[in-house]
């Protein structure tokens, strides 16, 4: 894995210091970028989001830089087999492009995907720590 390779694009629970911080035992100051032709939606019975490959959609979140293969590892066991780790291009706002990875919705969880955007704002702070409890 290349260190431009090594980032993460974070768009959903991930997004939030403290839960990156938390997962990865990592601590990195995230930059904001965007992912083109990806959709963040709403998961039906979940609190957390869905990315799915839509044309013509972008997608707002975080990215954090130069994580070591432990944290991916923590991050890999966190995403669990919902989704499946894909590697990407993120343009940071200063126009830049850049490789990273993020988490893609398992095709055999797509049926819990709804046509609705997710936010943070549908992350409560009760949610939040109870996801922190967790880990």
């Amino acid at each position: 894995m290349s260190d431009q390779a090594s980032s993460l694009f974070a768009y959903g629970s991930l997004q939030l210091t403290e839960v990156f911080e938390a997962v990865s035992l990592e601590s990195r100051e995230g930059v904001p970028a965007v992912l083109a032709d990806f959709q963040r939606t709403k998961l039906r019975g979940f609190g957390f989001p869905a990315l799915l490959p839509i044309p013509g959609v972008q997608t707002a979140g975080i990215l954090y830089r130069s994580l070591g293969s432990d944290a991916w590892q923590r991050l890999d066991a966190f995403e669990d087999d919902f989704y499946e780790r894909r590697e990407v291009t993120v343009r940071l706002l200063d126009g830049a492009l850049c490789e990273a990875f993020t988490y893609v919705l398992s095709g055999q969880y797509r049926h819990l995907s709804l046509d609705q955007e997710w936010s943070l704002d549908d992350l409560d702070s009760e949610a939040i720590r109870d996801l922190l409890a967790r880990l």
